[in-house]
């Protein structure tokens, strides 16, 4: 009798330990955020994000912003998703978010796509421009921008300069989309973008103070420094690629005072005429492994010299880019990167340190 007593005394607190070890979880509140395919959505957060990740990567992607560590811009991938997916974000700070994405089209024109985590400062202002494809539409801002991110990049095409943003749609109508901008200061700017026709296509964000950009080069001087590189010989041989009979190679480079001048050389060797779209600048981490995830931000030239857009059949062009004066660590590249408008030429030069160190100085003339 008292080894029955024990067994069960023993089976008893058993499953009383078991059911001490067995422990409810706190969910952490994941609110809804509501996305459409011809907009961008950012999320704001108190700290610097140190990892991020999607539910999803098919629906929509997660990219930290460049130069403004505590923004998550999030893109739809496939338009009109079924269900919905989620997105969570790690701060330095050691707070944890987490959202769920749905998809749902408003067509409208609202400013609702900039979301706020936690206790992450409120300080966007929101505002509407009229674009077509026969204007270009620009938008002048307080201080200089550091971060600019179109909705519809294939809809909406977007430059921008110290302080001040040109749009060109490439459509005479389309569904409105958006731009989000982070200036110097840290205020950000959501911009609407809709189709339509104005009196004037200028827009003033601030009314303190008139339509004023900052000029990073003197214009004159870099007109006169870019004609000057245009004209001259090639001095660099052994940094080029073939690729679908389209030569494009490093031609020379040079420094003067706080700015780098790259030229470059297009030759089309084929027979058909090839219309460049955009040219695209990366930092890149240079990869070891096909698993390894390749880290890039955009780096934007301070002054283009113009060329023409179009390289004929078996003919030759040379473009002339001016950057403010860097350097990259060995274990990444600079990227330039030249997109065939209506075609899949796309081209990439990939140019490393060495070449950057080895930049020659620009000599001046003397009177």
């Amino acid at each position: 009798m008292k080894k029955t007593v024990t067994i069960i005394t023993f089976f008893l607190s058993f499953f009383h330990l078991g059911a001490q070890e067995t422990k409810s979880f706190e969910n952490i509140v994941s609110p809804c955020i509501y996305m459409e395919f011809d907009k961008i959505t950012h999320v704001v957060f108190p700290s610097a994000v140190i990892s991020h990740s999607v539910g999803n990567p098919e629906y929509i992607t997660a990219r930290t912003a460049d130069k403004a560590c505590n923004i998550v811009a999030l893109t739809v991938m496939e338009e009109d998703f079924p269900g919905e997916t989620n997105f969570s974000a790690i701060c330095e700070d050691g707070q944890v978010f987490s959202y769920r994405i749905k998809y749902h089209i408003t067509g409208k024109e609202h400013c609702q796509d900039v979301i706020y985590a936690g206790n992450a400062v409120m300080n966007s202002e929101c505002h509407i421009v009229i674009g077509n494809s026969h204007n270009v539409t620009e938008v002048f801002f307080p201080e200089k921008i550091r971060y600019c991110r179109q909705g519809n990049e294939k809809l909406i095409n977007v430059e921008y300069g110290s302080n001040f943003v040109r749009i060109r749609p490439t459509e005479k109508k389309f569904t409105p989309s958006n731009l989000f901008v982070v200036d110097e200061q840290g205020s950000m700017y959501e911009i609407c973008i809709v189709s339509g026709n104005a009196e004037s296509y200028t827009y003033n964000i601030s009314s303190k103070r008139p339509y004023v950009t900052y000029v990073p080069a003197n214009s004159i001087e870099m007109k006169k420094f870019t004609d000057k590189i245009y004209c001259k010989k090639r001095n660099i041989y052994s940094m080029g690629i073939i690729k679908n009979k389209m030569e494009f190679s490093l031609g020379n480079l040079y420094i003067h005072g706080d700015y780098l001048f790259f030229a470059f050389d297009i030759y089309n060797k084929s027979y058909i005429p090839y219309d460049v779209d955009f040219v695209k600048c990366f930092i890149r981490d240079l990869k070891t492994s096909k698993k390894e995830v390749q880290q890039s931000i955009e780096y934007r030239p301070v002054y283009q010299r113009d060329f023409e857009r179009r390289i004929n059949g078996r003919s030759h062009n040379r473009f002339v880019l001016v950057f403010d004066k860097f350097t990259i660590p060995d274990n990444k590249s600079f990227d330039i990167e030249v997109f065939e408008k209506n075609g899949g030429r796309h081209i990439k030069l990939s140019i490393l340190n060495q070449y950057i160190l080895s930049a020659q100085i620009l000599k001046e003339k003397k009177k």
